[in-house]
């Protein structure tokens, strides 16, 4: 056991000293930075490749982050599929340990991007999280950019075969929880936000507010905040159709305990235009 300061004149700071503060005072830990950053596209022409846009990002490894950003856009090819049944592959944003340059400044090339391919099957799953870690390399930390519903012996990929799997870095970790992001069109999904751990001095929600940039229309949009630990509901919020924001006061299971791991779910889309780009505000 011992006790430790970080940037302390006169001595030294290792990583975990210099990134920890940013997983600790942080609800979930890691996350995108802005609402654009790495967001994965159909290619400039549709084709059988994705795009992942420029960025930046923090991803949680042991007690601490690491902080990655891209410049430039990184096309990653989707493989083919002949199987004869679809299937659904994970596009990936991960750190590759084992690159560190002392010549070159910001250790070039070890923030990576990578599509791990799903097993083929008539209703297909994503890849597990063992796949994608022996697909990234045993120990590297790795964040889940988007799906990708790979079709038997599809020819292009477009934005309609692509799933949003990104969340918005939340900063504040005491007393409050911070508001929840996704960028791009929602789809009904578990498992919307990566899962967050709720801080001291939050003992209960007791009301949702939502807003979107893309109304739903035809039917509604709901958002679930779900207690994983306790598996239940929090509560759900409804932007109506037509509408871009919402709000409920009336939760199902309101009252948290610190050290449970929520998350929020999409549990119903627009029926014509599903809705997008959704902020969740969550309050005591």
């Amino acid at each position: 056991m011992a006790n430790y300061i970080a940037l302390k004149d006169g001595g030294k700071t290792a990583e975990e000293g210099i990134m920890r503060l940013w997983r600790k005072t942080s609800s979930n830990g890691q996350g995108v930075i802005l609402q654009s950053d790495l967001q994965v596209t159909q290619h400039s022409t549709a084709n059988t490749e994705v795009d992942v846009q420029v960025g930046d990002i923090f991803v949680a490894y042991q007690n601490y982050v690491y902080y990655g950003w891209s410049d430039a856009i990184n096309a990653l090819t989707i493989t083919a599929n002949s199987s004869g049944n679809p299937r659904i592959d994970a596009v990936v944003a991960y750190v590759d340990l084992a690159v560190v340059s002392s010549a070159s400044s910001h250790n070039p090339n070890a923030f990576k991007f990578l599509v791990v391919a799903g097993t083929p099957a008539g209703s297909p799953s994503d890849p597990s999280a063992s796949t994608i870690q022996a697909a990234v390399g045993a120990g590297n930390p790795y964040y889940v950019l988007a799906q990708v519903s790979v079709a038997n012996a599809f020819s292009t990929i477009t934005n309609a075969n692509i799933t949003d799997r990104r969340s918005r870095y939340l900063q504040g970790n005491s007393g409050s929880l911070p508001p929840f992001s996704v960028a791009g069109t929602l789809a009904v999904i578990n498992t919307l936000s990566t899962n967050w751990i709720v801080p001291p001095g939050v003992s209960a929600i007791n009301r949702l507010d939502a807003t979107c940039g893309t109304a739903p229309t035809g039917s509604g949009l709901t958002l679930r905040l779900f207690n994983v630990t306790k598996n239940q509901d929090v509560g759900t919020v409804t932007i109506a159709a037509g509408s871009t924001t919402a709000n409920n006061t009336s939760m199902t299971n309101p009252t948290l305990s610190t050290g449970d791991v929520i998350r929020f779910d999409c549990t119903a889309v627009g029926s014509t235009v599903p809705g997008a780009d959704v902020t969740v505000q969550p309050s005591a």
